[in-house]
């Protein structure tokens, strides 16, 4: 599944002149996007499970519970499923919000020291963030504002 990714960022990305940092971001940002498609059915096919085994199972054995309910194939015990969830989902947030933007305005910046790059960087994307904090706010504000007739 890894190296499909792999080969799908060879094609279409042009890895050679790409700093290998900014390649690994990408090939991670990736995976994890990708992943969400697999795990999202494994999930509802869990969630499902144990919910007829929570209906069906309450008064028999659990070996005649096996009968009531089929267990899935991809089955992960809820703790495992929850750990992997959150990986997922925290890795994607970060990647999205901070990692690739900052290595996006680190290539494109005009400096000619890495000092520089990485602060020219920096500056860039906390302005973008502040300036989607505010248009996110100056939003909230009008739809809660807004009377009714």
């Amino acid at each position: 599944y890894f190296e499909k990714i792999r080969v799908l960022l060879h094609r279409h990305g042009n890895v050679r002149t790409l700093h290998p940092a900014v390649t690994a971001s990408v090939l991670i940002a990736w995976w994890f996007s990708f992943v969400i498609v697999f795990v999202v059915p494994m999930d509802v096919s869990d969630t499902l499970y144990d919910k007829c085994k929570k209906d069906r199972c309450e008064n028999v054995t659990p070996a005649n519970c096996t009968v009531l309910c089929n267990q899935p194939l991809s089955y992960l015990p809820q703790q495992y499923l929850e750990v992997f969830w959150n990986i997922v989902f925290w890795s994607s947030q970060l990647l999205t919000w901070v990692i690739l933007p900052l290595l996006s305005s680190y290539v494109a910046a005009g400096e000619f020291t890495i000092s520089g790059k990485v602060k020219s960087a920096l500056i860039e994307n906390a302005v973008i963030l502040w300036n989607s904090r505010n248009f996110v706010r100056s939003s909230t504000d009008l739809r809660c504002c807004q009377q009714t007739s």
